[in-house]
């Protein structure tokens, strides 16, 4: 029985899985990349909000977006879509909050993530 809460998860699991063919494997496999990448995008990505550098910021923030897009991570999604629209549009006001919005969303996902690999994890 999974111990998976859904109505306040930062990750649609059932939706990621289904995509992965309900390959547990894959599944983590999956989530073992993006946590080792994922910090050193957050890294990057707040240098160039201290830089004042609005394209690395969107730049990193698209790549993000990708990347928890293909999870399934519906609020990280839009908060690394917010961050990277205010970066493309040089909206300097919008950065911090926008950043601090998707740090959250993402520390969610980062502990989302580790439950979910740790419940996929083979017997």
């Amino acid at each position: 029985m999974s111990t998976w809460n859904t109505a306040s998860a930062p990750i649609e699991r059932e939706a990621l899985l289904a995509r992965l063919g309900g390959d547990e494997e894959l599944l983590r496999e999956i989530i073992d990349l993006y946590l080792e990448d994922a910090p050193s995008v957050m890294a990057s990505i707040a240098l160039a909000l201290e830089a004042g550098d609005c394209e690395g910021v969107w730049k990193g923030a698209h790549r993000l977006k990708g990347a928890v897009g293909s999870l399934s991570a519906t609020a990280a999604f839009t908060a690394a879509q917010r961050l990277e629209v205010a970066g493309k549009d040089g909206d300097l006001a919008a950065l911090a909050p926008a950043f601090a919005a998707l740090e959250h969303e993402v520390a969610r996902l980062q502990d989302a993530l580790l439950a979910m690999r740790d419940e996929a994890a083979p017997d």
